[in-house]
């Protein structure tokens, strides 16, 4: 695993799927005070390392240059300590107030719109997206990201709106990763119905993505005082792995709740419903009373 939180040289056009800006036309400059004093810190120290080992002629970002394994070493524990504070001060942050940043009523809002859009490609499929059958296929495939972008988010310029409509492109990509969803944009088949497998993943990615990117969107502020250009945060996947560690497990899945004479007839997008707010409450670590028992 590569050191670097970020690649030079990885600006990127407005408007593409690339987007990794704020999504403002003023920077976000971050949470700040508080609890938030030792993760700043800690990302300070980071990108000063990471800057040094730049300068010293790294390819790959990491100080003392492409031979220092230590110093890689260093700089990937001080990355992994500043992740776990980030989230420990967003965490805090949010069981005193749990409507800052507006990221858990945001997530409601957002991943109720998802749950919409997947049980209508599920029970209409692609004919509910309104494709432009005539046009080229990656044309259709660029077409249906933007169209889940639009219904799940919108595009509302808070950083939390920036993060999650950030998450819906991920989650998007993902959905054309998949062979049939992919073969049912190619052949613009408007009959394709998405698998109650699929459904599942892209609800568990939604949230993941949605903390990556909070995190990436943290250490953004912090770190681009170095370098003028917009960079591409963690390509060597630190957050990623981190969120795998320690998030994906919280998540549950409507695929593993099926079960039961209760729940007999009720579709998946009906019982991803039912989690959403307890999914909620996970991932961002509150307990249902600081949700005030809902």
């Amino acid at each position: 695993m590569g050191t670097a939180w970020y690649s030079l040289g990885a600006a990127t056009a407005a408007g593409s799927f690339e987007e990794v800006g704020m999504g403002t036309s003023t920077r976000w400059p971050g949470p700040r005070g508080g609890v938030w004093l030792a993760p700043n810190m800690r990302l300070g120290r980071v990108d000063t390392l990471t800057a040094r080992g730049i300068d010293n002629g790294s390819d790959d970002g990491a100080i003392g240059g492409s031979t220092g394994t230590s110093d890689r070493a260093v700089v990937e524990k001080q990355q992994i300590r500043a992740i776990e504070q980030v989230v420990d001060a967003l965490n805090q942050t949010l069981r005193a107030d749990p409507d800052a940043f507006g990221l858990r009523q945001g997530l409601i809002i957002a991943g109720t719109n998802l749950i919409d859009v997947l049980d209508d490609l599920s029970e209409t499929g692609l004919a509910a997206f309104g494709l432009p059958l005539d046009a080229p296929a990656d044309m259709r495939e660029t077409a249906i990201v933007q169209e889940l972008v639009v219904r799940v988010c919108g595009a509302g310029a808070t950083p939390t709106d920036s993060v999650i409509r950030r998450a819906v492109v991920r989650c998007g990509r993902a959905m054309l990763q998949d062979d049939r969803f992919a073969r049912g944009i190619e052949n613009a088949d408007i009959e394709y119905r998405m698998s109650g497998v699929l459904l599942c993943e892209i609800y568990q990615l939604f949230f993941v993505h949605v903390v990556e990117e909070f995190i990436k969107s943290v250490v953004a502020a912090k770190i681009t005082l170095w370098f003028p250009v917009v960079q591409v945060i963690d390509p060597s996947g630190v957050i990623a792995d981190w969120v795998a560690s320690n998030i994906v497990g919280l998540i549950p899945s409507p695929c593993d709740e099926t079960g039961g004479a209760e729940k007999e007839g009720t579709s998946l997008a009906d019982l991803a419903r039912g989690l959403l707010e307890e999914t909620v409450r996970r991932v961002l670590g509150l307990s249902t009373d600081e949700m005030g028992g809902s």
